[in-house]
C-alpha cells in the first residue's frame, strides 16, 4: 500500500509539473506583455546595470538560480516557466494538504480510496476556478479578467509564486488559532518565517494577515493574557518590520522599479483604481460574479460566518483585502499598476477553497442535499468553466486582460 501510494504521488507530480510547465510556456510564447515578461526583463536589465536588483527579491532570486546567473534573457524566459510551474505544483499540493487535514479535523467519515479522489479531484478543479464572465465585459469592454477578482492569477509571476506560500501560512496560522495547545517557540519561529517569504516574494497577503489574524488573537486571549497575546504576535510583528523595510526601499529610494518616475502609497477616492479598469457603475457586477459561488452559499446558510471560525476568518481577510484596494492606490508612474489589488486574488482562493470544503462538510453530514446542492455544484462548475474559457480567450486574442 504504502509503494502504491508513493507511485501515485510520483505520477500526481509529473502530472501537475508537466501540465504547468505548458501553460506557463504557453503564457511565455503566446500571451503578450505580461507580467512574466516584464519580471524578465528587468532580471536582464539588472545584469546590463540599468536597473537595481528589487528588494522583494526571492523570486528574482529564483530565477537567477534556475538561468545559471547568465542574464541572458532566453534562459531568464526559461527559468520564469520553471519557477512558475513549481510554484503552481506546491499549490496544488498545499490545497490538497489542507484537504486532507480538514477532512480529518472534522472527523468526517471517509475511506482512504474516498479522502484521495476527493481531494484530487476538489485541489484539481480549484486551481481552474475563475469569475464568472458577463456578455457587457467581453463583447462591451472586451476583457475576461481585469476589473474582477478571480482565485487564480496567471500572468503575474511574483503572486504565482507567493500563491503557495501565502496559503500554507493561511492554513498554519489557521490551526495554530484554533489549537487549544501552547505554541512552541518553534511553531511560531517557522509562521515568521513564512511571513518573512511571503514579504520578499510579494507581501500582498501579509497586508491583510498582519490585520486579520492580530483581531482573532485579541479575540483568543484578550488583554488578560497580554503576555501570551505578545508572544503569538511575534510572527506579525516581523511581517510589519519586513513591510516598514520593503516600503522605504521601494517608495523612498525607488529600488528596483522598471519607472524611472518616483511613486509613493497614498489614501484615494473609493474604487479609484477599479475605475481605471472598468466603469464605476458596474463594480457592484463585478463583484457579485466573482464570488458568486461563496455568496450564494452564504444565502443559503447565513449562520456559517459565525458558527464556523475558518469561515469568519477567511471572509475576514476578503473583506480587510477589499477594503485595501478600495481606499489604498498609488501616486505617480506606478498609479495604474493596482499594486494594492493582489491581495484580494490570494484571498479570493482561499474563500473558494474553504466554502467548497463547508460544502463538503455539510454534503456528508446530510446538511446539503437536493436543490441546494444542485445549486452550489451548478455555480461551482461556472466558475470550473470560466476559468477554462479564460484560456481560450488568451489563445484566441493573445492576450490577459
Amino acid at each position: 500500500m504504502h509503494a502504491l501510494l508513493k507511485k501515485n504521488t510520483v505520477i500526481e507530480i509529473l502530472t501537475i509539473s508537466f501540465l504547468s510547465g505548458l501553460i506557463f510556456w504557453f503564457m511565455i510564447n503566446y500571451v503578450t506583455d505580461s507580467d512574466i515578461q516584464m519580471h524578465a526583463d528587468l532580471l536582464y536589465y539588472f545584469h546590463e546595470g540599468t536597473k537595481t536588483f528589487p528588494p522583494n527579491f526571492l523570486y528574482y532570486l529564483f530565477l537567477e538560480l534556475f538561468s545559471g546567473f547568465s542574464g541572458n534573457l532566453n534562459a531568464i524566459l526559461v527559468a520564469s516557466g520553471i519557477v512558475l510551474a513549481l510554484a503552481l505544483t506546491a499549490k496544488y499540493f498545499i490545497t490538497k494538504k489542507i484537504i486532507l487535514d480538514f477532512i480529518a479535523i472534522r472527523g468526517l467519515d471517509l475511506s482512504e480510496k474516498q479522502r484521495r479522489l476527493i481531494s484530487i479531484g476538489l485541489a484539481g478543479s480549484l486551481l481552474l476556478l475563475f469569475a464568472i464572465p458577463d456578455t457587457y465585459t467581453v463583447f462591451s469592454l472586451h476583457k475576461y479578467y481585469l476589473g474582477r477578482v478571480v482565485p487564480n492569477i496567471w500572468h503575474n509571476s511574483t503572486t504565482i509564486t507567493v500563491f503557495p506560500f501565502a496559503l500554507y501560512l493561511f492554513w498554519t496560522q489557521y490551526k495554530l488559532l484554533i489549537s487549544n495547545k501552547v505554541a512552541s517557540p518553534k511553531q511560531l519561529m517557522g509562521l515568521s518565517l513564512l511571513v518573512v517569504l511571503n514579504c520578499l516574494i510579494k507581501p500582498s497577503f501579509i497586508f491583510v494577515y498582519i490585520p486579520v489574524t492580530g483581531l482573532f488573537l485579541l479575540s483568543k486571549f484578550g488583554f488578560k493574557h497580554f503576555l501570551s497575546l505578545l508572544k503569538y504576535c511575534i510572527p506579525l510583528v516581523s511581517g510589519l518590520i519586513v513591510i516598514i523595510a520593503l516600503q522605504f526601499l521601494i517608495f523612498q529610494l525607488q529600488l528596483g522599479l522598471l519607472q524611472e518616475s518616483p511613486s509613493k502609497v497614498v489614501l484615494v477616492a473609493p474604487f479609484k483604481i477599479w475605475e481605471f479598469l472598468i466603469p464605476k457603475w458596474y463594480i457592484p457586477y463585478s463583484l457579485l460574479l466573482s464570488y458568486t459561488f461563496p455568496l450564494c452559499f452564504f444565502l443559503l446558510f447565513p449562520k456559517a460566518i459565525f458558527k464556523d471560525r475558518l469561515l469568519s476568518y477567511t471572509v475576514l481577510l476578503v473583506i480587510f483585502g477589499l477594503l485595501i484596494s478600495i481606499f489604498i492606490g498609488e501616486e505617480g508612474a506606478r498609479a495604474h499598476h493596482g499594486n494594492f489589488l493582489w491581495q484580494n486574488f490570494l484571498c479570493c482562493f482561499m474563500l473558494m477553497m474553504t466554502v467548497s470544503l463547508s460544502c463538503l462538510e455539510k454534503r456528508i453530514k446530510g446538511e446539503l442535499l437536493g436543490w441546494k446542492w444542485v445549486l452550489l455544484t451548478s455555480i461551482y462548475t461556472l466558475h470550473l468553466l470560466a476559468g477554462l474559457g479564460y484560456f481560450l480567450h488568451m489563445g484566441i486574442f493573445g492576450t490577459y486582460d
